[in-house]
C-alpha cells in the first residue's frame, strides 16, 4: 500500500517564512521548490543518491491551510565507515503548511531543512524568491515566553578560560535563574519556554516551546498521529501571524542578555575571532558526517584581526596553529531586517591540507563570531550588544608610580627574566615597585612580612605575601601586569586586564594554604625560589617562609589582588561620570565592560572567602 500523509506523525520542528504579500506562491509551488532542492545533491559528501517517491495527494486543503509533502529515500555511506562498499537507507519527508501569510517547514532530515534554509535566503527567482525567513525578532517575539526550561548560550565576550564559550542551562524557570552580571555578556541561540499557543481544542494552553531565532526555527515535539500534527503547526502558524500583525511592545523575559541589533551598528576595533563548526554549533545545525580533522583545526585555528579604520569590517590572516593559510576581508551591510555579509579573499594558500574545507568555512557567517571593542559582537551573522547592568566596579587602590616604567611588568634580558635583579635599585619594573614597597604600596613605605615571587609557568602567582603579625595570618595573592601603554593619555583597555584576571581566578585554589605551601615547595631549588624577601630583606630561600604556611590556621584571611596600571584615576574618574550622566560613547562602554569582568572575579573570590582588589595608577597632579 502507498504511504499516504494520514500515516504521518513526524516531530513537529519547522522553520517559518513569510510570504510575499503580491506574489504569493502557491502550495504546488513550494513542494515544486522543495523538490528541485531535494535533487540537488552535493558534489562531496555522504549522500550518494535521492530517489523522490510518488505520493497520494502531494497538496491539498486542510480546512484554512494549505498542505503540501513528500517523501524520498537517500542513500548514504555509513559516517562511521571509510571504505565505498557500504550504504545505508534513510526515508526521509517534508511537508509545508500555508495558512494566510505564513509558511511552516518540517522536515525529517535537519540537515536538508538546512539546505532549504539556505536556499530561500539567497533565491532571486522561483517559488523561494516569494518568501523569507520569519525575522529574528518577530520569531523571538512570538516564541520565547516565561517559564524558561531550557537555554542554550553563546558568549558575547572575548574567549577566556575562565568563562565558558558557550553553556546549556535547564531548570524551571530560568529566567530568575540568569545571573544579571555574569550572563549579561551570553546571548541565547536557541530557547524553550512556555508560550501562549491557543489550539481549538484548548483556548488557554501553554506548552513548552522550543525557538532559535536566527534560524527562523520552532518546534514542538513528538505528535501522535496527522491530525495532532497538522493542529499543532497551524497553531504556530496563527501565533506567527499574531506577532506579525501585532508587534510584542512589552521586553522579553530574557532581556538582562546580550541583545541582537536589526540594524549595522557603530562596531568599530575588532579584536578577536572565531570560527564555530557545525559540531560545535547549538542544536539544530548538527552534522555527525563530518571529518574528523576539524575537531584538531578547530582546536588549533588561530586569527590575526587587522581594523579597517572608520568601519565594522575586518581583515583576517588565518593560522592552523603557526602555520599560515591565507587572508579574508570581512565586510557588513545593512539589509532588510538582516545583516548582509560579505567575504573577500585577499590571499589564500590552496595546497595547505584541507584548504578548500577551511576556505568554505571561515567564509560562512553563521559559523563566524568578531569581538569589537566597542562592545558589540557578530555572530551567526547577527550584531549583538551587551547592555551591561550600571553596576560599577568600586575596590580600587590607586598608587603613585614615579619613577615606574607602568608597561614594564618585570626586569628583563631579553625575554629573560634577570630574578637577581627583581627589587635592585635600579629595577623600575612592577615587579621592582612590588619588592620594595609591598604592602605600604600607597604611601612608598617599606616593605613587611614575608614576599615570594613564583613568576614562571605554572605559577600561583606573580608574587606570595604572607604576614602573621597584626590580627592574625593573613595570605596575599599579587597578580601583575604591566599595561599595554605608557601614554600619559590612554584610556580604559578590557583587553589588558582579561588575561591577568583570567589568571588570577584560575589560581583561587592557591589560597588554600596546603596548596600553596606545596607550589612553593615544588620550585624552591629553581632559580625563583631565590626570589624571597622579609621585612624588604632578601633571603637565601623560602624555606622559613614555607614552613609559616604550613603552620597557618583555617582563619586565616585571603585577598587576591591584580596590580595592572593600565587604568589613570583621572581618566577612570572622568569616564565614571560620564556614564552617571547616562553617555554611551565607547569609553563609557569599555569601562562598563571592565566593570563587568572584575565584579565577576570578585564573586569567585569571594565565594572562596576572600577579598579582591586591582590597583590602578594615580595620576592626579
Amino acid at each position: 500500500m502507498p504511504v499516504t500523509h494520514e500515516d504521518c506523525a513526524p516531530y513537529l520542528s519547522a522553520i517559518l517564512c513569510v510570504v510575499q504579500v503580491n506574489a504569493a506562491p502557491t502550495i504546488a509551488q513550494v513542494r515544486s521548490a522543495i523538490l528541485a532542492e531535494a535533487r540537488r545533491i552535493p558534489a562531496a559528501g555522504p549522500i550518494l543518491s535521492r530517489r523522490i517517491a510518488n505520493v497520494p495527494n502531494p497538496t491539498f486543503a486542510q480546512g484554512q491551510t494549505m498542505v503540501g509533502w513528500l517523501r524520498y529515500t537517500e542513500i548514504r555511506r555509513p559516517a562511521w565507515y571509510v571504505g565505498n562498499d557500504l550504504e545505508e537507507e534513510r526515508q526521509q519527508a517534508a511537508f509545508a503548511l500555508i495558512k494566510g501569510d505564513v509558511l511552516a517547514i518540517t522536515f525529517t532530515d535537519p540537515a536538508f531543512r538546512n539546505s532549504v534554509a539556505g536556499a530561500i535566503r539567497k533565491a532571486t527567482d522561483g517559488a523561494f524568491a516569494k518568501l523569507r525567513l520569519m525575522p529574528q525578532k518577530q520569531v523571538g517575539d512570538a516564541f520565547v515566553g516565561s517559564g524558561v526550561r531550557t537555554i542554550w548560550l553563546s558568549g558575547a565576550h572575548h574567549r577566556t578560560t575562565t568563562k565558558a564559550d558557550s553553556k546549556v542551562l535547564s531548570g524551571l524557570e530560568l529566567e530568575s535563574a540568569l545571573d544579571p552580571l555574569e550572563d549579561q555578556t551570553y546571548y541565547f541561540s536557541s530557547v524553550r519556554s512556555q508560550v501562549p499557543i491557543p489550539t481549538d481544542m484548548d483556548a488557554d494552553a501553554r506548552p513548552v516551546v522550543g525557538a532559535n531565532p536566527r534560524n527562523a526555527r520552532v518546534w514542538l515535539g513528538p505528535t501522535t498521529d496527522w491530525g495532532d500534527f497538522a493542529a499543532r503547526t497551524e497553531a504556530l502558524i496563527n501565533a506567527a501571524a499574531h506577532t506579525i500583525a501585532v508587534p510584542r511592545t512589552t521586553p522579553s523575559s530574557l532581556s538582562l542578555l546580550a541583545q541582537p541589533l536589526g540594524t549595522l551598528p557603530n562596531a568599530r576595533e575588532p579584536y578577536d575571532m572565531a570560527v564555530f563548526f557545525p559540531e560545535a554549533a547549538p542544536i539544530g545545525d548538527e552534522d555527525a558526517d563530518d571529518a574528523g580533522w576539524l575537531h584538531d583545526f578547530r582546536d588549533a585555528a588561530r586569527f590575526e584581526l587587522h581594523s579597517i579604520e572608520g568601519t565594522s569590517a575586518v581583515e583576517a590572516t588565518i593560522f592552523w596553529g603557526d602555520d599560515e593559510y591565507g587572508r579574508l576581508r570581512y565586510e557588513f551591510s545593512a539589509a532588510a531586517d538582516t545583516i548582509e555579509t560579505s567575504v573577500q579573499v585577499v590571499a589564500w594558500d590552496s595546497e595547505k591540507p584541507h584548504a578548500d574545507d577551511i576556505l568554505r568555512y571561515c567564509r560562512n557567517p553563521d559559523l563566524l563570531t568578531i569581538y569589537y571593542d566597542t562592545g558589540h559582537t557578530f555572530a551567526r551573522g547577527v550584531f549583538y550588544e551587551t547592555r551591561f547592568r550600571d553596576a560599577p566596579f568600586k575596590a580600587w587602590k590607586w598608587v603613585r608610580l614615579n619613577n615606574i616604567r607602568v608597561d614594564a611588568e618585570k626586569p628583563l634580558a631579553g625575554r629573560k627574566l634577570l630574578v637577581p635583579n627583581i627589587g635592585g635599585e635600579n629595577d623600575t619594573s612592577l615587579f621592582g615597585f612590588v619588592a620594595r614597597h609591598w604592602p605600604n604600596i600607597e604611601n612608598h613605605g617599606q616593605p613587611g612580612g614575608w614576599l615570594a615571587c613564583d613568576d614562571g609557568s605554572m605559577e600561583s602567582a606573580d608574587f606570595i605575601h604572607f604576614d602573621n603579625n597584626g590580627d592574625g595570618p593573613n595570605l596575599t595573592l599579587i597578580h601583575v601586569k604591566g599595561s599595554g601603554s605608557s601614554s600619559a593619555n590612554r584610556g580604559v583597555s578590557v583587553t589588558d586586564y582579561e588575561v591577568v584576571v583570567s589568571q588570577a581566578v584560575k589560581n583561587l585554589r592557591y589560597l588554600d594554604r596546603g596548596n600553596i605551601g606545596e607550589k612553593l615547595t615544588s620550585t624552591k631549588n629553581n632559580q625563583i625560589g631565590t626570589a624571597v624577601w622579609h621585612n624588604g630583606v632578601r633571603q637565601q630561600n623560602r624555606d622559613a617562609l614555607i614552613e609559616l604556611l604550613n603552620q597557618a590556621g583555617s582563619s586565616m584571611k585571603k585577598t587576591v589582588v591584580v596590580l595592572q596600571p593600565s587604568v589613570r584615576r583621572v581618566d577612570h574618574e572622568a569616564t565614571r561620570a560620564l556614564a552617571q550622566q547616562g553617555a554611551t560613547i565607547d569609553r563609557v562602554r569599555r569601562l562598563q565592560q571592565l566593570d563587568a569582568l572584575l565584579l565577576s572575579a570578585r564573586t569567585e573570590c569571594y565565594g572562596l572567602g576572600a577579598d579582591f582588589y586591582v590597583v590602578g595608577q594615580d595620576d592626579r597632579p
